[in-house]
């Protein structure tokens, strides 16, 4: 560490910042960028998972990416202090030249400089992504100002869209090493505020309505290697008892990713819940391992995935069909995130294609293989404007059993742009099981309503303000 004037940052950090430094000196720091990924600083997930993206020739993510910029400011490509970035094109080109130079020099000081505030960055996320993404360290000096909090609720209340927020927090989880994942199951019965009064740094909580066999499904995936579960074989049926004693109708399960400290402080939160609750361990579970939090989180963070646990009939014939799946799937070679399975296959969990060939797996993937006779696995490659978008836009699949699947909404994408060629009967029972996709709109129409109430009280205050000011000078 190397201590330095205040008057050698004047450049390299924002001037509003420059003006709140109040000492002589500071300690210039270097740090691991992705030791910055911070429960209250979502903004750097966006920027990471979009680099990501193109790097891997993959441009969907370009649409979370200007989502989350928009979200700054009121639906507006603009940034604080610099009106000439005031469109897409210019963010973009201006990030990728700020990767392009961090790829080939590393992280210069001499161009800048990471403004933190308890560890939490103020500006630079860009750069902050970059040199993540790049592997660099940056340099960094603490300030003593109140940081910036870009956490889940600000993006929720600022209107991005919902289903691509959860995705990104599913990739928070996927870059991070210091979270943890709990979950407390409807029978604990706690109002959110009580809840949420212990656990201090929340990364993302959610509210999830399921029936009792759809709590059924989450209890056998959250337990999934304990011996009372039972056996695969019998489709875990040991599941159902502690169902019972953690369901209780017309309650939800709450899920609740947060940054950990330490695992005592897991286990002290864990016995204080279960001390207020006073119904054993039915009451809290938290996830013990990253693997396990990302197959979970994938489950519940996506409402096409919930949907179908709300709906979806099990049988021993799905089960099956399921394990099936599941062994040819373990013979191909390709990243779970970067292929879908097809319709066929979809169709059939759904109950609706029950003639389905079920010895064949149809894949849509990013990166496609030939044909794999051997496992009866075929690949499928859509139209270059929409194998993205089916593969990577979350409103288009759904996870089940750690397995990627197109979705109602995905199937329907397929459909009108003459892909998939569905009788008028397929199509009701499909509109039929889409219909909760209403809801989501719903909610979504909740938080506009509040945020353009919120613009109008701001502008009658402005107005009341002029008023006073006017006839206070005619006076």
């Amino acid at each position: 560490m190397k201590k330095l004037k205040r008057n050698h940052f004047k450049n390299l950090i924002e001037p509003f910042l420059y003006d709140q430094m109040d000492k002589d000196y500071y300690e210039l720091l270097e740090i691991e960028a992705k030791d910055l990924i911070t429960y209250n600083r979502l903004d750097i997930i966006y920027k990471l998972v979009y680099l990501r993206g193109i790097n891997n020739n993959n441009y969907y993510f370009t649409k979370y990416y200007l989502d989350h910029i928009k979200s700054f400011n009121f639906g507006k490509f603009i940034e604080f202090d610099n009106p000439n970035k005031n469109s897409s094109s210019k963010f973009i080109n201006v990030f990728k030249n700020i990767d392009k130079n961090i790829h080939e020099n590393g992280f210069d000081e001499n161009l800048s400089i990471i403004p933190l505030s308890m560890m939490v960055r103020f500006n630079g996320s860009h750069r902050v992504a970059s040199s993540i993404f790049r592997n660099r360290k940056v340099k960094c000096i603490k300030l003593s100002c109140k940081p910036f909090s870009y956490n889940y609720e600000f993006f929720t209340n600022h209107l991005v869209n919902q289903a691509w927020l959860e995705d990104i927090v599913l990739n928070y989880i996927t870059e991070s090493k210091n979270f943890s994942v709990a979950l407390i199951w409807p029978r604990a019965d706690l109002e959110n505020r009580i809840i949420k009064k212990y656990f201090n740094k929340i990364i993302y909580f959610k509210e999830i309505k399921l029936s009792f066999s759809a709590l059924d499904q989450v209890v056998k995936s959250v337990y999934l290697n304990e011996k009372w579960l039972g056996s695969k074989e019998k489709n875990f049926n040991g599941s159902i008892l502690k169902t019972i004693q953690c369901y209780k109708r017309n309650k939800s399960l709450k899920l609740i990713i947060f940054e950990k400290k330490n695992n005592e402080d897991i286990f002290r939160i864990k016995s204080e819940i279960r001390n207020l609750c006073n119904i054993d361990n039915h009451s809290i579970h938290t996830l013990d391992t990253k693997e396990e939090a990302i197959i979970i989180s994938r489950l519940l963070l996506n409402i096409n995935s919930i949907k179908l646990l709300n709906n979806y009939v099990f049988n021993k014939e799905n089960y099956q069909y399921l394990n099936n799946l599941e062994k040819s799937i373990n013979k191909i070679n390709l990243s779970s995130n970067d292929f879908i399975i097809s319709d066929k296959s979809s169709l059939f969990i759904y109950g609706i294609n029950k003639n389905h060939t079920k010895t064949l797996l149809e894949i849509y993937g990013h990166k496609l293989k030939v044909n794999d006779k051997a496992n009866n696995v075929i690949f499928k490659k859509l139209k270059s404007n929409l194998n993205d978008e089916i593969i990577y836009n979350p409103e288009n699949y759904f996870w089940f059993n750690n397995i990627k699947f197109i979705s109602i909404n995905g199937i329907f994408t397929l459909y009108k742009n003459g892909i998939l060629d569905l009788d008028k009967r397929t199509l009701l029972k499909l509109r039929r099981k889409n219909i909760n996709s209403i809801f989501y709109f719903s909610q979504k129409s909740i938080i506009l309503t509040s945020f353009l109430i919120g613009i109008l009280k701001f502008k009658i205050v402005k107005i009341r303000n002029f008023l006073k000011q006017l006839l206070s000078i005619k006076i």
